[in-house]
């Protein structure tokens, strides 16, 4: 049997020299690498939400080990925070984050978006909590849940937001692109909104900012937000250079460990100090009222403008989702005094993540009748 080998070599290397068509991937919605975060399924984002409400569960019944953890803490030097695990736990989280993001491609349509959406994730949570904070007053709400709402709203945007906008159909790089400036921000922004909010909704009592100046607030969210998560880019952007992929399923489950041990320690010493179901109650519904105004009201000022529904639902969930870590962590450093002021960010965590499962579940299910209808 004769086997032309020419005829074979020269269909190989047709075979090797036809190029590759890299216009098609470029114009998909999400090309690869663009984010490289995989689509978290809904009853995994759900299952956040359930996790939440266990931790909660377990600071009310077995308070001693999160107690136990929340004294470790290193000596407190003059003019230094105290370091203690809340503060390193906040940072993994922030570092998990940068490294998930190893790269990021924003298309240029939501690179024209992006400059005003940024300042409206600060602006709009802003103008909304400080009205809701007014009207909230005026109904006898506790100045204590008023205030944990107030440095709630003045942190940056939480790292969920990406997970909630994928899952939703958003636009994501556009979502990624308003975490990345927000975080980065978050040291001159923070300050300014956390006192435009103090001017909203002024109180007879002492001011938050006399307890905790505009320096400090500064400095943590310098230390603790921001540097963890440029180190965490800039370690993810070089590892890639170097073919060194990072596994998103095991950075997700490091972040979601560091969120709920947040949550557990700071619980265990604050729940058990609320002995009123009724001040538990008020502190739950007026956040949810709160959090399901913000985001409704972002959501329809976006569309307002004429945006697309995916970059509304970026918005949105952006302005909605704060990244109460560190939040909380400061509130335990600073504000131990009064413990509504913790208890209702540890409220605002949970109830972030129902609202913005529930804007899911509603979009979702008009997509379905939109199908249906057609």
């Amino acid at each position: 049997m004769n086997i032309d080998i020419q005829d074979q070599q020269d269909v190989a290397v047709t075979q090797v020299k036809t190029p590759l068509n890299v216009s098609e991937f470029r114009h998909q919605p999400f090309p690869a690498g663009a984010a490289n975060i995989a689509r978290p399924s809904r009853g995994h984002s759900f299952k956040v939400i359930l996790l939440l409400l266990l931790m909660y569960g377990l600071a009310i019944c077995i308070p001693d080990p999160g107690l136990m953890l929340l004294s470790l803490s290193s000596p407190e030097s003059a003019g230094v925070f105290r370091v203690s695990l809340q503060h390193l736990l906040l940072g993994c989280l922030l570092l998990c984050a940068g490294l998930t993001v190893e790269s990021t491609r924003i298309a240029p349509a939501s690179l024209k978006m992006l400059p005003l959406s940024s300042i409206g994730t600060w602006l709009v949570p802003a103008v909304v909590i400080g009205l809701t904070a007014i009207i909230a007053r005026w109904f006898g709400v506790p100045d204590g849940m008023i205030y944990g709402l107030v440095l709630a709203t003045s942190m940056p945007i939480a790292n969920s937001s990406v997970g909630w906008t994928h899952l939703a159909s958003g636009n994501l790089p556009l979502s990624l692109g308003m975490l990345l400036i927000a975080t980065i921000a978050a040291p001159l922004c923070a300050p300014i909104v956390f006192n435009l909010l103090e001017i909203l909704s002024p109180t007879n009592n002492t001011s938050p900012t006399e307890i905790f100046p505009w320096t400090k607030l500064t400095s943590f969210l310098s230390i603790w937000v921001v540097c963890p998560a440029l180190v965490g880019l800039t370690i993810g952007l070089w590892s890639r250079k170097k073919g060194i992929v990072w596994s998103k399923q095991w950075l997700s489950r490091v972040s979601l460990t560091c969120l709920l041990l947040l949550n557990y320690i700071n619980a265990s010493s604050v729940l058990l100090k609320i002995r009123s179901e009724d001040v538990f109650l008020i502190g739950l519904l007026f956040v949810f009222v709160s959090n399901a105004i913000l985001v409704t009201a972002a959501w329809f000022l976006s569309r307002r403008l004429y945006a697309p529904k995916e970059d509304a639902i970026a918005f949105s969930l952006a302005c909605g989702l704060r990244n109460t870590g560190a939040a909380v962590v400061l509130a335990s450093t600073i504000f131990v005094h009064d413990p509504l002021i913790i208890m209702t960010i540890l409220l605002q965590t949970l109830v972030q993540h129902l609202v913005a499962g529930g804007l899911v579940s509603m979009l979702t299910q008009r997509e379905r009748s939109t199908a249906v209808t057609r």
